[in-house]
C-alpha cells in the first residue's frame, strides 16, 4: 500500500514547471559567443544586427570565419516581399502584436480608406472598407 493518497506526493512545491525545450535550446545557442574581428559577440546580437541591416538597407551580409585570421562575407539583396516579412517580424517583436479593437472609437457611419501602393509597373489601388469588417 502506498504511503501517499492519490494526487499527493509529499513534494510541497509541486511538480516543477515544464520547460519549453526548443526555446531553451535557441536561447542557449544564441547566447554563445563567436569572434567578430577582435571582439567576442553573442550570436543573438549578430542576428539582431543582420535583421536591422536587412530592414534598413534591403541587403544582408553573411560572414563566415573558417579561420580566425580570415573573414569571408557575401551580401545578398532582398526581394520586396522578403524585406516586408523582415520589417513585420521586427515590429511584431519590438512592439508586440497589434491591439484588438483599434477601430472601436470610430463613429458607426465612418469609412476607412485603404491605399495599396505597388511598385514595379503596377498601378496603385484604392478601396474603401467598412470599419466593422476590419474588426472581425
Amino acid at each position: 500500500m502506498s504511503a501517499w493518497t492519490p494526487g499527493a506526493s509529499g513534494n510541497r512545491r509541486g511538480r516543477p514547471p515544464k520547460g519549453r525545450a526548443l526555446t531553451e535550446l535557441m536561447e542557449k545557442a544564441g547566447s554563445k559567443t563567436v569572434l567578430r574581428g577582435d571582439k567576442k559577440v553573442a550570436r543573438k546580437t549578430i542576428l539582431a544586427e543582420m535583421l536591422w541591416e536587412a530592414a534598413m538597407s534591403g541587403k544582408v551580409t553573411f560572414e563566415t570565419n573558417p579561420d580566425p585570421c580570415v573573414t569571408v562575407s557575401r551580401t545578398e539583396a532582398l526581394a520586396i516581399d522578403e524585406w516586408f516579412d523582415i520589417a513585420k517580424f521586427i515590429y511584431s517583436h519590438v512592439d508586440g502584436p497589434p491591439k484588438t479593437g483599434l477601430l472601436d472609437s470610430l463613429p458607426e457611419d465612418a469609412t476607412v480608406e485603404v491605399k495599396l501602393v505597388r511598385t514595379e509597373g503596377r498601378k496603385a489601388a484604392t478601396q474603401e472598407t467598412d470599419p466593422a469588417s476590419l474588426d472581425s
